[in-house]
């Protein structure tokens, strides 16, 4: 990798030219979409708060450094300064909470603390046949790649914001066709050249509160799970990311080796969130929405003053 314009980007430019710098020099290299992903997003929970802190002159930001705060070490130590502003501290809290076991929100964690002590169902095992330090190793690049495995998120477990993740049951289900008519006006979701009714579908709800916050239904089809729907009530709090990972493993359980989820042009943030979590452009159905208007002539022509013409899948795989 040639460093030298993450060097100079580091030294004098903000977070998001950092990030930008990195991830096109993470593009000329071959280690893996997925890995190339969990770096980006490391480096856009750290960026925020180095810069700030070169800033207020309390370090010098070079890419040194930078690696440096990618280490369990070192986000623990960014982790644990209190000066630093809510707002410049948010990507960095939200980062960590959707790690799988990490105790967010506990105020005794030590900087001396040993990784596999804060993490102990995790599985360090390639780690250490490795010979890699236990503390400068770990985060998503490292999962990402294989060399760290983290536990599969339980289903009825509580989450770091407070929900619990479990399997939809019947009992959900009034509640589960409520949230998909609010999101979708339908319990037919279109999908490529057909008309998908999610009435009846396994899923995951995340609940808070006892209320249904968040769900997802999925379907097996053509050999990989089909996410049909997500849909929450509740944004950036960690719940959709973690109804996905549900998913995920609940395709691992099922031997399947890809999950697929689409959305339509649109819905722009739904594109960047997906690819943010390990998924990639498998498909996409050009101009499909006016090809099903003359079934369904109810389907919106536009959405978010957008014109409503296409629709892409998204694909993830889950062998690794």
């Amino acid at each position: 990798m040639d460093k030298t314009t993450v060097e100079f980007m580091c030294g004098s430019r903000g977070p998001a030219d950092i990030v930008n710098a990195l991830t096109k020099e993470l593009d000329e290299n071959d280690i893996g979409t997925s890995t190339k992903t969990a770096v980006s997003e490391l480096i856009n929970a750290v960026a925020g708060v180095l810069c700030y802190l070169r800033d207020k002159g309390e370090m010098k930001l070079n890419f040194a450094a930078l690696a440096d705060a990618t280490t369990f070490d070192g986000l623990m130590a960014l982790f644990h300064r209190h000066n630093i502003p809510a707002d410049v501290r948010k990507p960095l809290l939200t980062y960590l909470r959707e790690l799988p076991g990490f105790p967010v929100d506990a105020i005794d964690i030590k900087r001396a603390d040993k990784v596999e002590d804060v993490f102990a169902k995790y599985d360090f095992t390639v780690q250490r046949q490795q010979n890699e330090s236990n503390r400068s190793y770990f985060m998503k690049p490292a999962i990402a790649a294989g060399i760290i495995k983290p536990p599969a998120p339980p289903a009825g477990t509580a989450g770091a914001t407070g929900h619990v993740i479990r399997p939809l049951s019947d009992a959900d289900r009034a509640a589960v066709d409520a949230q998909i008519k609010k999101h979708w006006k339908d319990s037919q979701i279109a999908w490529a050249h057909e008309f998908i009714d999610t009435t009846g579908l396994p899923g995951f709800v995340a609940v808070e509160g006892g209320r249904i916050i968040a769900s997802l239904t999925y379907r097996n089809i053509d050999g990989v799970l089909h996410v049909v729907t997500l849909a929450s009530d509740k944004e950036k709090r960690g719940v959709g990311t973690a109804l996905l990972k549900a998913a995920e493993e609940e395709a691992k359980k099922l031997k399947l080796p890809k999950v697929l989820i689409s959305t339509d042009n649109a819905n722009l943030v739904a594109y960047s969130f997906y690819q943010r979590r390990g998924y990639v452009l498998n498909k996409a159905h050009l101009n499909i929405f006016d090809m099903l208007r003359f079934e369904k002539p109810s389907i919106p022509k536009e959405a978010n003053r957008i014109p409503l013409r296409d629709q892409f899948d998204f694909v993830k795989d889950v062998t690794g």
